[in-house]
């Protein structure tokens, strides 16, 4: 599917009432945790802190991505996102 179809469809749903509501449902979802992009990005710190102490560079890079993400400074279009499958060479 092109990018542009898929943006025609998003915005389709995103005008349709029904999928509006969404929106709402996930403000009281999110306030009903008291969950903040301040507080997650606060957890992920923590967590790539305590990956530094322990000597487990892979885990702490992981803190990093995920805090990135997590400001929106990757974002991987979904359309870009291939499944890889892998083939053995023992058939």
């Amino acid at each position: 599917m092109k990018p542009a179809t898929i943006n025609r469809s998003a915005k389709a749903l995103l005008d349709d009432r029904k999928i509006a509501e969404i929106d709402t449902l996930r403000q009281g979802h999110q306030q009903r945790h008291d969950l903040t992009i301040d507080k997650l990005s606060d957890q992920i710190e923590q967590a790539r802190k305590l990956a530094l102490e322990r000597g487990q560079p892979a885990a702490a890079v992981s803190a990093c991505l995920a805090k990135a993400k997590l400001h929106g400074l990757i974002n991987i279009p979904s359309y870009l996102l291939v499944p890889i499958s892998f083939k053995s060479n023992t058939d």
